[in-house]
């Protein structure tokens, strides 16, 4: 096997790439991980960077401040620093190009890519873009850009769709291996190798815990726990309903909700909870929260309009054991965890022993090695056009289907950015105008 020096960059997606570094460093393989902004949410507490590296970082953090307090266009300082930091980041980049010759791309992002990309092509440069949710989505699919019954910019909608359609344009015609799921893969057009085959790389540690599996604490009520990155798109007010719901019949829950706060506190309240409760309206069977859950050997919930399609598409030994279920089924499926004890035990032991053998960063880092020299599995390789699911992320199925009426009545059918999918296009336009009978899928 050939020895690689990767480089991975520039943005962190839930502890993914610093998992993913520790992993390549355990196998003696040179990689480095470098994100423009520091992470809100503390992954990596001990980076080691360098000189350039911290100055880009620093300028990056003023400018997003200046932005954020709606400076960013004011003052004598905004084209200098502007600047500057196009400059810093520009040499970073070529001296990136000298030093390594696999570059793994989160969600695609490489500073001025115009530029770049045709660099590391003419370079022959090893490019692999992971694709993380809503970098590839169509956001008329996704909760980040039209909040359920929010008020919307129905030209903005149309604007990010045409925005997101070309840059995955342009990464399909430039990275040598495209990795993501199969229900964000909407706007690719070459075939892609499935996000959960390589998986997510998850922080496998020894930790003490109660032989039966339940809290420490002196205490018999059940204790629940919700970590919300945005609670509107996870249906964190739904999630909440049932809880209340459970409560009023007389079932003793301590219901923990943890929003905004460090990696290290979500992994804490990990440890002391019996089980956890993801989201409402996802497009994923599994992701970092549940493999996290799963490392500390916690059974997870997760509600998804998917759920009735994903034993089709997803080989069963790809996804971490959870209860998947419909987002109408969310209250049922949080009682059963809480009356069958046994349930919870099994399936927290069974989450955590495949994250062992499947998601721990040197597992994910294998497959990766494989990604990287060709050698994948052809049942791991999935064409987009293939793709029978749209129900979206963070968005209740009415809701979805509001946007889309509004999008396609406004600016016809092409707007959608899916005249390559006809039949794709039109059951989901089929689907938006009429009755609500697929569960989600199309």
């Amino acid at each position: 096997m050939k020895k690689h020096r990767i480089f991975m960059g520039f943005i962190e997606i839930a502890g993914y790439y610093n998992n993913l570094r520790k992993g390549f460093e355990e196998m003696g393989i040179d990689c480095h991980f470098f994100e423009t902004f520091p992470n809100p949410f503390c992954y990596d507490e001990k980076e080691n960077l360098s000189v350039i590296e911290k100055v880009a970082r620093k300028i990056a953090v003023n400018r997003k401040k200046r932005y954020d307090n709606k400076e960013f266009k004011d003052g004598i300082l905004y084209l200098p620093e502007k600047l500057l930091h196009h400059f810093i980041l520009s040499i970073y980049v070529v001296c990136l190009l000298f030093k390594y010759d696999v570059f793994i791309l989160s969600g695609g992002y490489m500073p001025f890519r115009k530029l770049f990309f045709p660099l590391l092509k003419i370079l022959k440069k090893k490019v692999i873009c992971v694709f993380h949710g809503s970098a590839s989505r169509p956001p008329y699919l996704d909760g980040y850009y039209v909040p359920n019954d929010s008020e919307f910019s129905v030209g903005y909608v149309a604007e990010k769709t045409m925005q997101i359609k070309h840059f995955v344009d342009e990464i399909n015609k430039y990275a040598d291996v495209i990795i993501d799921a199969r229900v964000t893969s909407l706007f690719h057009s070459r075939d892609v190798v499935d996000w959960f085959y390589v998986g997510c790389p998850a922080p496998v540690t020894d930790f003490e815990n109660n032989d039966d599996g339940s809290v420490t604490e002196n205490n018999d009520n059940i204790r629940i726990l919700h970590c919300p990155s945005r609670p509107i798109d996870k249906g964190t007010a739904e999630i909440e309903a049932a809880i209340n719901s459970l409560i009023s019949k007389g079932y003793p829950i301590d219901f923990i909700k943890i929003v905004g706060q460090p990696n290290s506190v979500v992994m804490e309240e990990l440890s002391k909870c019996d089980f956890a409760v993801n989201e409402l309206y996802s497009d994923c069977p599994c992701g970092s929260f549940l493999a996290e859950a799963a490392s500390r050997d916690k059974p997870s919930i997760t509600g998804s309009y998917y759920a009735s399609l994903v034993e089709k598409e997803i080989p069963e030994e790809w996804v971490i054991p959870t209860l998947f279920v419909l987002p109408s089924e969310i209250e049922s499926a949080i009682e059963r965890m809480i009356t069958d004890k046994q349930l919870r035990l099994k399936m927290g032991r069974e989450a955590r022993e495949f994250v062992i053998q499947n998601w721990s960063p040197i597992a994910v880092v294998k497959k990766m090695l494989k990604v990287i020299d060709g050698d994948i599995p052809s049942n791991a390789v999935f064409s987009p056009y293939s793709i029978l699911y749209a129900g979206g992320y963070g968005m209740k199925s009415s809701w979805r289907r509001k946007v889309v009426r509004k999008l396609v009545d406004n600016y016809g059918a092409s707007v959608l950015k899916l005249d390559d999918k006809p039949n794709l296009r039109d059951a989901i336009i089929a689907e938006a105008y009429g009755e609500d009978v697929s569960g989600g899928s199309v």
